[in-house]
């Protein structure tokens, strides 16, 4: 746009008036100079990209989003458009699915919600007999003998790496504190040697019996 009748206009970033004939950017009722059309984050030009106003702001769409609009839970893509909200985070319409039988949840039945993970009405009654864990990172079943349990909520092992010597752990991981550790490691870090065997004693699983200064395994 020319400035042609907006002299007396000023530039909502730099306060600085235009001169005649001078091309600028009318948005949301404020003027702005080509040069001072920037992104409030990273000051990227927004003259040739999709860009949002927001509380008296410009960004432009990578920022915008990164700073306001929710992430869907299940994809982790940013969510334009409408949004489905549960106690469990933001979702996309499509994401909102029964971890069961896969059905939209969308609609006026409701999302009943499992061990972290979302049902149908129907599936939520069948899954409330059965003896099932879920991961609360992937919603997927943990096999019980497979559960590994952190911060007490349900992961699956693979999802951590040992603090020790960064594996990935399996089913026989063990945590102490905020630490998850592989066997091996845990073996060597925290467990003390039964004197007899020479087998490290669990103390996630047993306790020792010690005498003369010597540990033992209690059988």
């Amino acid at each position: 746009m020319v400035t042609t009748g907006y002299e007396s206009a000023f530039c909502s970033r730099c306060t600085q008036g235009f001169e005649s004939g001078e091309v600028f950017v009318k948005t949301d009722d404020r003027f702005y100079h080509n040069e001072c059309f920037r992104c409030a984050q990273c000051f990227e030009m927004l003259h040739e990209q999709e860009h949002y106003s927001f509380d008296g702001r410009n960004y432009c769409s990578y920022d915008f989003k990164t700073l306001y609009a929710p992430k869907c839970v299940q994809c982790a893509e940013f969510i334009e458009g409408v949004v489905i909200r549960t106690s469990y985070g933001n979702w996309h319409p499509h994401c909102l699915t029964c971890a069961e039988c896969n059905k939209s949840l969308q609609s006026k039945e409701g999302v009943y919600i499992v061990n972290g993970s979302n049902y149908c009405f129907d599936c939520k009654e069948k899954v409330g007999r059965q003896e099932h864990y879920y991961c609360v990172k992937c919603r997927q079943i943990v096999d019980a003998d497979a559960v590994l349990r952190y911060k007490l909520e349900i992961y699956h092992p693979y999802h951590f790496r040992c603090v020790k010597c960064d594996i990935e752990v399996d089913e026989t991981a063990r945590v102490c504190g905020d630490d998850v550790y592989c066997l091996r490691c845990y073996d060597l870090e925290k467990s003390q040697i039964c004197y007899a065997c020479k087998v490290a004693i669990d103390y996630q699983l047993e306790r020792s019996v010690v005498a003369l200064d010597r540990h033992y395994h209690p059988k």
